[in-house]
């Protein structure tokens, strides 16, 4: 998997983009709450933060009901109920290994 190790940032500036469905800051040194989703859950519809800094629970994805892969592998400070996930009936891919 190629990474990019130098790019960095808060992940809130993600909140103004409405309408970007697949996010992926996998091996970033990204960082941030994963409350950003909560604003951004109609148009979701595939997360990939592997081995990054981002922190926050993960009932931030709950009302992401479009999303079908989830991988938040590696990513230590993310943490929560998995009962978050009950909804997300499009969710084919869930990782969450070693958070």
């Amino acid at each position: 998997m190629p990474s990019c190790p130098n790019l960095t940032g808060d992940i809130s500036v993600l909140s103004n983009l409405t309408r970007l469905a697949e996010f992926s800051f996998s091996f970033t040194q990204v960082y941030g709450d994963i409350a950003v989703f909560n604003g951004l859950s109609s148009t979701v519809r595939s997360i990939n933060f592997v081995k990054t800094q981002v922190s926050g629970d993960i009932s931030a994805f709950a009302n992401c009901l479009q999303v079908f892969h989830c991988n938040l592998g590696q990513s230590a400070q993310v943490y929560g109920d998995i009962n978050s996930f009950r909804n997300l009936t499009n969710l084919q891919v869930l990782h969450v290994n070693s958070t």
